[in-house]
């Protein structure tokens, strides 16, 4: 039935039992897989929003009973990358609508964003970052006003995320962290910079100022956390370091509030090598 879908009317086939056995299918350990690939073949073939309202409608309804069972088998790594290409195909394919309609769907927007905090493995992170590109790109024109408000929160919570995935893992020398494994390190210096991305879309949204003061936040919450004699990581500190770094470009060079206190931290920041390389980019960044 996957491979027939580009012949068949999608309209006719949401009508048939076939889409109630597909969700009902995710639940089987032996049919999950070809239950995704059809799912998402459907949300594929309805891309044409505006003329598949039919459909899009079935689907949805159908995501949206399936989503309260879908929790529990997302505990194994392999079924949980399908359920995010489910999610991740849904929105890219209804980004216009989400667009559009914000209120409708703002149930799969949040969806989406608790598979955005996965942090297991971040080639499934990254199947869900084209979505939030896609939707800033509508948001932030006038006439989605409406929707760029009713996601604001969202987008903020994604700075946290972001925040939280950008941390090294533990060890404190290239041989600690990467076990000596050069791919492993280059492919999360690359997934860095593709978080980078998502935070300047965060930006965009909330706004660089509002953006700018959670990570000013979460390193000055360590600094005084280390003064109160609890051990902190370099990693908890980096990491809002580089997010500063990454959103220089979605803050107004003329911003007085946050700005000027960031720029007091980094000259009281711990004497560890790593974190003041990080704070001599940001100091680079916002030289401007």
């Amino acid at each position: 039935m996957t491979s027939w879908l580009t012949e068949l009317a999608i309209d006719k086939v949401t009508q048939t039992p076939l889409l109630h056995l597909a969700f009902e299918s995710l639940s089987s350990e032996e049919l999950f897989d070809s239950a995704v690939d059809f799912i998402v073949a459907m949300f594929a073939e309805t891309r044409e929003v505006f003329d598949n309202p039919g459909p899009i409608k079935l689907l949805y309804d159908g995501l949206c009973r399936a989503s309260s069972s879908l929790g529990a088998l997302g505990t194994d790594p392999d079924i949980f990358r399908g359920i995010v290409r489910m999610y991740a195909e849904a929105e890219e394919a209804w980004v216009v609508l989400i667009a559009h309609e914000p209120e409708k769907y703002l149930f799969l927007v949040e969806c989406i964003a608790r598979c955005t905090e996965y942090n297991e493995d971040l080639d499934v992170t990254k199947i869900t970052f084209n979505f939030w590109y896609e939707l800033t790109q509508l948001i932030t024109v006038e006439k989605h006003v409406l929707a760029k408000e009713l996601f604001k929160e969202t987008y903020a919570r994604l700075v946290d995320t972001m925040i939280k995935h950008l941390h090294y893992p533990e060890g404190n020398d290239r041989s600690d962290i990467f076990k000596g494994d050069r791919v492993a390190e280059d492919k999360f210096r690359d997934f860095r910079h593709d978080m980078g991305d998502i935070l300047k879309d965060c930006c965009r949204v909330v706004g660089g100022s509002l953006c700018l003061g959670k990570a000013y936040f979460e390193v000055h919450r360590k600094l005084e956390e280390q003064a109160d004699g609890v051990n902190v990581r370099w990693q908890d500190i980096e990491a809002p370091l580089f997010s500063m770094r990454m959103m220089a470009r979605e803050v107004d060079t003329d911003e007085e509030n946050v700005v000027p206190e960031v720029m007091k931290m980094l000259v009281n920041l711990p004497k560890l090598d790593k974190i003041r390389y990080a704070a001599t980019l940001v100091l680079e960044r916002y030289t401007e």
